[in-house]
């Protein structure tokens, strides 16, 4: 029955930086502003996804981890293109961010990085 994630939603402290971050330096397409519930959604490329980023006060404000899908191929790339866009690469289960890391639990490589919420991605 369930084939995969249509929406993710997470809070942001500063509606306005975290829209530059998402769709300034990482690319997304925004498609809807609702400035009176202090939220924005994005969509991806080819993909019927839904990403809303909403404002919350600091006591309300929670951090999230959720993660994007990149082509193998690109990913290998993914540490330059992100220090390109003045985003920094995390250290992640005691590694240096030197390369993807090869999760062998499960078929994926990951990369992480955080939003200027603290985010982590």
């Amino acid at each position: 029955m369930i084939q995969g994630i249509f929406e993710t939603h997470v809070h942001v402290r500063d509606l306005e930086a975290a829209n530059e971050f998402y769709e300034n330096q990482l690319g997304l397409k925004k498609v809807l502003t609702l400035t009176d519930r202090k939220v924005i959604f994005f969509e991806f490329p080819n993909q019927s996804q839904i990403f809303g980023i909403w404002e919350k006060t600091e006591e309300e404000w929670t951090r999230s981890h959720f993660a994007f899908e990149v082509n193998v191929s690109r990913l290998k790339s993914g540490i330059t293109w992100l220090n390109n866009k003045g985003i920094e690469a995390v250290e992640s289960f005691g590694l240096e961010p030197l390369e993807p890391i090869v999760h062998t639990w499960v078929p994926m490589a990951s990369i992480y990085f955080k939003d200027p919420d603290g985010n982590s991605l």
